[in-house]
């Protein structure tokens, strides 16, 4: 305060000059003049977000610091993260063409190795024919008389020769002993090998039946300890002319026509050299893809890795449920069921090692992956 008689200046505390004694007055707030700063201008939002001619206050420039240093960090992200999904989807993609390609490639192989004549021979020697059910191959009947419905070959083969001394309890050790197993062993590698190339086998006819017949009958005669007359050899031959129709129906020719010619080409297809080339070729292709694609080594790795063994994994286990007629193989019965028993004797070694071989493969690639990342986690020391 300012003492208005002499002029001298106290604090607000004082209520009279010390000086004069004048009384002295509070002063007038109303008459100082307040510095206060000036109201801040509101952001204006527009196309250009500001004006080019207004400035901006301290919290409006910090907002659009923000702003702009949050759109240039999340447009990369998320661009990033797009492309990361595109590549995963494309991959899994790749990996499930992968595994079909491996499983075409088993089941090229495999076929290959059933179709090989020494393997198709073998087959059949491992065959019990003479318990498959007669009416599966067409023998329905003898001179006339229809043969019992559950009839196997053995027994049907027993009715056939009664009285001529060859009865049920010698039919298996004279097929066992005689050249009929390997007649049939050779004829089903003739075949084998006109799936697989198309050379046309060597037609099976009654006059090659009454050969092989009569170049058995010693085997008969000392098997049976009753030595064959001629009555009965000549009954055996008319028999053997009556399946003549049923005989042509195993020519090539006919076996060429119709619905069972289309798949026997589609069979001698997949079964091609150039197809099974093909398809290595084509999980290599496979393979480089997802290694283009995926530039990240474990990454990559896994996705060929993962593929390869699980096709080995259900190579192997359709083998083994083939093998041992399980699950969907349980319900074969009769000459399907020897069939089976048969091309599992002559392949399944062929088919677990292709099996092991490709788990094997896959389970090397995912160990490599595993170690390829635990190495780019490690921290780099300069």
């Amino acid at each position: 305060m300012i003492c208005p008689k002499c002029g001298k200046t106290y604090g607000t505390k004082l209520t009279y000059c010390i000086s004069c004694g004048c009384p002295l007055e509070p002063e007038n707030d109303s008459d100082e003049i307040k510095e206060t700063e000036p109201p801040a201008k509101p952001i204006m939002v527009s196309q250009t977000l500001f004006a080019g001619d207004e400035p901006l206050t301290a919290p409006a420039a910090a907002a659009v610091r923000s702003i702009s240093m949050t759109s240039r960090e999340n447009k990369p992200v998320r661009k990033k993260a797009g492309r990361q999904l595109a590549k995963g989807a494309v991959s899994t993609v790749l990996s499930a063409l992968l595994f079909a390609a491996m499983i075409l490639f088993f089941g090229s192989s495999i076929g290959r190795a059933a179709t090989d004549e020494n393997n198709a021979a073998k087959a059949v020697r491992s065959m019990d024919i003479l318990s498959i059910p007669a009416k599966e191959l067409q023998i329905t009947e003898y001179e006339g008389e229809a043969l019992p419905e559950d009839s196997t070959v053995g027994e049907a083969i027993a009715i056939m020769t009664e009285g001529s001394g060859v009865d049920e309890s010698n039919i298996r050790r004279i097929y066992d002993r005689s050249t009929v197993k390997e007649f049939i062993g050779s004829t089903a590698a003739e075949y084998a090998s006109y799936i697989r190339s198309g050379k046309k086998p060597e037609e099976v006819t009654p006059e090659r039946i009454k050969s092989l017949l009569g170049e058995n009958i010693s085997v008969i005669n000392t098997n049976t300890g009753v030595t064959l007359s001629q009555s009965d050899i000549e009954l055996a031959y008319d028999q053997i002319e009556l399946s003549k129709d049923a005989l042509a129906c195993l020519a090539a020719s006919n076996l060429e026509q119709g619905r069972s010619g289309e798949i026997l080409k589609a069979v001698r297809a997949f079964l091609s050299a150039p197809i099974v080339l093909s398809e290595l070729l084509f999980s290599a292709a496979v393979i480089a893809a997802i290694a283009i694609i995926n530039k990240n080594t474990h990454r990559s790795m896994n996705y060929c890795g993962t593929p390869i063994f699980l096709a080995g994994f259900t190579a192997a286990l359709f083998t083994f449920m083939f093998s041992m007629q399980l699950g969907l193989f349980g319900n074969l019965s009769g000459l399907k069921k020897e069939t089976a028993a048969g091309i599992a004797a002559a392949v399944s070694e062929n088919a677990y090692q292709i099996s092991a071989m490709m788990m094997f493969l896959g389970l090397g690639i995912l160990i490599i992956a595993r170690s390829a990342r635990q190495g780019e986690k490690k921290p780099r020391t300069i």
